[in-house]
């Protein structure tokens, strides 16, 4: 999970793989991270080992709190300063910010219900649809899908 801010000033949570749509807050509150994964957790139709996060202080205090009332689920931090530990979600980050929100920033603008069906619709593209190299050339669902028969 990953914080990514949109030049309108909006932010967004963002979660590999997508589970749900985007999150809209107004601020990086721990209580919105909590209430945001907490959601997620509801959703998921698999156990969550693992939440890595970065080192902000939303994935503190409530956050923290929640992660720490589940079982066998454990909460890692990327290290300070070094993107590079939380690669696949920079690169979620920065797919997104090139591809899509560098065009749509006067969507995000003027109105944000249509910029957020945009980017649900791109959400599902880049999800269900899109091949990744990464992935063998898989869709995210269907790699998830393949983990999950083993």
């Amino acid at each position: 999970m990953e914080k990514k801010f949109i030049e309108s000033g909006k932010r967004l949570f963002s979660l590999l793989p997508i589970l749900t749509k985007p999150k809209r807050v107004t601020s990086l509150s721990s209580k919105n991270a909590k209430e945001f994964i907490e959601e997620i957790l509801d959703k998921a139709e698999y156990k969550i080992h693992t939440i890595q996060t970065d080192n902000g202080s939303e994935f503190k205090g409530y956050f923290d709190q929640a992660i720490e009332k589940l079982k066998n689920t454990r909460h890692v931090w990327s290290y300070p300063k070094s993107p590079k530990t939380n690669g696949y979600v920079e690169r979620f980050n920065w797919t997104i910010q090139d591809e899509f929100i560098n065009y749509e920033i006067d969507t995000a603008t003027y109105d944000i219900k249509r910029f957020d069906e945009k980017l649900n619709n791109l959400l599902i593209y880049y999800n269900t649809i899109r091949p990744h190299q990464s992935l063998g050339y898989m869709t995210p669902n269907n790699y998830l899908v393949q983990l999950q028969k083993r």
